[in-house]
């Protein structure tokens, strides 16, 4: 004679699996800092680097990225502006 109480217990004991606590995943986006500072750490691990540098060094590097796009759409523009002006002559000619 069994009780529910007992069945679950022997449910556990034929199953132990159920328990193991059931692990939620969670996806996690590192930061570029954090990133930064993962590269600065493994290229020299015997330096400490602040928090203030490292923001300091993506700071450059987003205002770097930011003229690299500047250029290149002036370039891009530029040189589609000659083509224009050019296709537009041969055609007159």
């Amino acid at each position: 004679m069994t009780t529910k109480h007992n069945e679950s217990a022997f449910r556990m004991i034929a199953n132990p699996y159920l328990l193991k606590k059931k692990h939620i995943h969670t996806i996690t986006h590192k930061t570029f800092t954090t990133k930064l500072h993962e590269v600065f750490h493994e290229e020299y691990p015997d330096c400490y680097f602040h928090k203030d540098f490292l923001n300091e060094i993506t700071t450059h590097i987003q205002e770097h990225i930011h003229n690299y796009q500047i250029d290149s759409y002036i370039h891009n523009f530029v040189d589609e502006c000659i083509e224009n002006a050019l296709s537009e002559f041969d055609t007159k000619n």
